[in-house]
């Protein structure tokens, strides 16, 4: 589908469609409050892209169910994007951030639905992936972020945020509730 004169036919067999139900359409007013578009006027119509074409792929997506209509996506080559509305309208959080373009991992904590933590490389095996420099978090819900580490990792893929716990090389180990973290 993603010849461009398979797209061009595509997008004609759509306004061809579009044309000939707007056609068949009765202009008078009480007419319209009546109608019913029969199945057959958009059975064949497809689902395809209409933008926005810029943030690339994305393994990292994240709620919180205190907040049920925001959502963050990451994506590998656009950075950390936020939504209030359910999808309808997409926000960029990570504008001014160096460092946050590729994101392999993403995870808003399940006790606070402003701290949010982000996994920076890309983790799906590619010919041309593209690498991170550690870990951020944001406690405002993405409007500033804080590199927290794990700058050689390269890659990260998953974070795990625990209420009372931070998950380590060496093992587990208890923190203050005021140190939560993430593993």
């Amino acid at each position: 589908m993603s010849h461009p004169r398979l797209s061009r036919l595509l997008g004609l067999a759509v306004l061809s469609i579009a044309l000939v139900t707007a056609v068949a359409v009765p202009t008078a007013p009480a007419a319209a409050a009546d109608l019913q578009v029969p199945v057959q006027s958009y059975a064949a119509l497809h689902y395809r892209n209409i933008g926005p074409f810029i943030g690339g792929r994305t393994l990292a997506v994240s709620g919180n169910k205190a907040t049920p209509h925001t959502f963050y996506a990451g994506f590998t080559g656009g950075g950390v994007w936020k939504t209030t509305d359910d999808g309808l309208n997409w926000k960029r959080m990570t504008e001014q951030q160096y460092g946050l373009g590729v994101v392999g991992a993403l995870e808003v904590a399940p006790s606070a639905p402003d701290t949010i933590y982000v996994g920076t490389g890309e983790t799906a095996i590619r010919g041309n992936m593209m690498t991170g420099n550690g870990m951020y978090k944001s406690t405002d819900a993405g409007k500033t972020w804080q590199h927290i580490g794990l700058a050689d990792t390269r890659t990260i893929g998953r974070i795990a945020v625990t209420f009372d716990m931070v998950r380590h090389s060496r093992g587990r180990k208890r923190f203050s509730p005021a140190r939560r973290g993430c593993a």
